[in-house]
């Protein structure tokens, strides 16, 4: 398989025959649907394929009242949401503490979901701010790490205060290696993660197995900018236009208020569009005038017109960022930081790296590389391929 070669030396041995359907249930603490965030669409896309490799796939969730429970009659996975107050945790997030800081706490919650861990074959953590439900996994149940990134990272990055960064760094950081040290395998987006891994927790390196980011589908880019001229009265009188695209987080806000403040201001002949939730703090401040606003996360196809540049600003955070994916499988030029273009060394040539105190210059006089070919950016990061390798992997761990 393309994907396991792309893996190199930290390929698994699959060659074991196909075991029994696998019941699988994904611990996740927050909604998923509808998928906006990379944190969700990971999750979405890899139940999706482990359902279609053959498994059974339950998603336990929060309860959360805006979670698309309606969209589920098209999935080939069950949601399950638990009952408990979390809309609280949601409110804070990212005013106080990192979402998966205040998350981590939650009093009661074993009492609630210890009798479900007994109907599933493997548990799959993503994140760890429910890692203390270990202690309610029977000891015959196997337990995965789906490291998204190595949270002890992630969350300290999170954190503008350093003091709060070093606080909330020494929770997720025990948590973390409570769940590497229970775990019967652990799955990593890059090598630079698992590598990290390795280090902060001692974990041995045969433990771990790659399983990156992934894509739905690669599609070119569209002639037609009707949509997009639609959304953004004006944009087309501008000799270029740039795309940034992500989620409600803390470092793609970092990125937005820089794009405002140092890149926006001194590329003026570039129409520059903020889409999705990472735009919702400035769209009603911001008075940048070749700067537009679009806070629909589903409405990134409006945008993905020939010419269109896309732009990775990310300078903190772990794991790697979907939004390098997603432009390239649109068939866009891309423009990222050093650090955007971490975990993808096989993708770098097809982008144009420059630190982001180059991007206004760049996107003005930067000759970008040639498209990626898009049969190569199937083979080795379609979702359907990547979640069917971690199953394999963990039929193979099961039978050691």
């Amino acid at each position: 398989m393309m994907l396991q070669e792309s893996l190199g030396q930290h390929r698994i041995s699959t060659d074991c025959p196909p075991g029994r359907k696998r019941r699988i249930l994904f611990i996740v603490p927050y909604s998923v649907l509808p998928a906006s965030g990379g944190g969700q669409i990971r999750v979405v896309e890899l139940a999706r394929g482990m359902a279609r490799s053959g498994q059974s796939v339950t998603i336990l969730t929060p309860y959360h009242p805006a979670q698309k429970v309606e969209a589920l009659q098209n999935e080939p996975f069950e949601l399950r949401q638990v009952p408990y107050f979390f809309p609280l945790h949601t409110l804070l997030q990212g005013r106080f503490l990192p979402y998966h800081v205040i998350a981590s706490f939650h009093p009661g919650l074993k009492l609630l979901v210890a009798r479900m861990m007994q109907d599933f074959d493997v548990v799959l953590f993503s994140q760890v701010a429910f890692a203390s439900l270990l202690s309610c996994i029977p000891k015959n149940v196997q337990v995965v790490y789906d490291a998204q990134n190595v949270e002890f990272d992630y969350v300290r990055h999170e954190c503008r205060n350093p003091w709060i960064a070093e606080l909330v760094g020494r929770r997720i950081q025990r948590l973390e290696k409570s769940l590497v040290e229970r775990s019967d395998h652990v799955f990593s987006v890059c090598s630079n993660d698992q590598e990290r891994l390795e280090r902060l927790y001692s974990m041995p390196g045969q433990k771990c197995t790659l399983a990156p980011n992934g894509i739905s589908k690669v599609c070119p880019s569209t002639v037609d900018a009707t949509a997009m001229e639609s959304q953004c009265p004006g944009i087309s009188a501008f000799q270029k236009r740039a795309i940034y695209s992500g989620s409600d987080v803390e470092h793609n806000r970092i990125a937005v208020q820089y794009l405002l403040e140092h890149v926006a201001p001194h590329a003026k002949n570039v129409g520059f569009v903020i889409q999705g939730g990472c735009g919702q703090r400035f769209a009603g401040q911001s008075s940048v005038p070749n700067v537009f606003f679009d806070t629909d996360h589903r409405a990134f196809s409006r945008y993905a017109v020939c010419g269109t540049i896309g732009l990775n600003l990310v300078v903190t955070g772990s794991g790697t960022n979907l939004k390098l994916l997603h432009y390239l499988s649109h068939g866009l030029p891309v423009l990222s930081t050093p650090f955007g273009v971490r975990g993808y060394s096989d993708l770098e040539s097809s982008v144009l790296v420059r630190e982001r105190d180059q991007f206004a210059d760049t996107l003005i006089h930067g000759q970008f590389p040639e498209p990626i070919d898009p049969d190569y950016l199937w083979d080795h990061y379609s979702w359907d391929k990547i979640a069917l390798h971690m199953v394999e992997t963990l039929e193979a761990t099961a039978l050691r």
